[in-house]
């Protein structure tokens, strides 16, 4: 049974072995000398590989090999789509370190005037399309009072 930390993204980080010393000066360090350090534990020391022996474990049901060709995510069988590095041939030849590019050259024409047909927001030859014109009427004399 695992407990949540063990399988978690976020499980604390594992604490350092006391028991190990760490050596500050390599002057200090005696590891040529034989049984100056400590012997692994028993719990450290790899016990010898077993033999195989056949028929000791269940059969899979799964084949170490298949002997059919994969072709999944292969292009092979589309001409043109694989490199063919011996047929490509360029007269190309280019220092790195000074590099000369023969660009292309174009002769920049004239833009061309446009004709004027006619104003396209012009709405003066739609009837009642603009305001009238104000109509002027004679200034009356206020000040007189004959009413004849």
């Amino acid at each position: 049974m695992t407990s949540g930390w063990e399988t978690s993204f976020l499980r604390p980080l594992p604490k350092e072995d006391k028991r190990q010393a760490t050596v500050r000066n390599p002057m200090h360090k005696y590891s040529d000398v034989q049984g100056s350090s400590p012997t692994k534990r028993v719990s450290e020391q790899a016990s010898p590989p077993k033999p195989m022996v056949s028929g000791s474990s269940s059969f899979s049901g799964i084949p170490k090999t298949i002997n059919k060709p994969v072709r999944n995510l292969s292009n092979a069988d589309i001409p043109g789509s694989s490199p063919q590095s011996q047929f490509f041939n360029t007269g190309r030849s280019v220092n790195p370190l000074m590099p000369s590019y023969k660009l292309p050259k174009a002769k920049m024409a004239a833009a061309p005037q446009p004709k004027f047909v006619r104003d396209s927001l012009s709405v003066a030859d739609i009837p009642g399309a603009s305001p009238r014109r104000p109509t002027v009427k004679a200034v009356r004399d206020n000040l007189r009072t004959d009413v004849s």
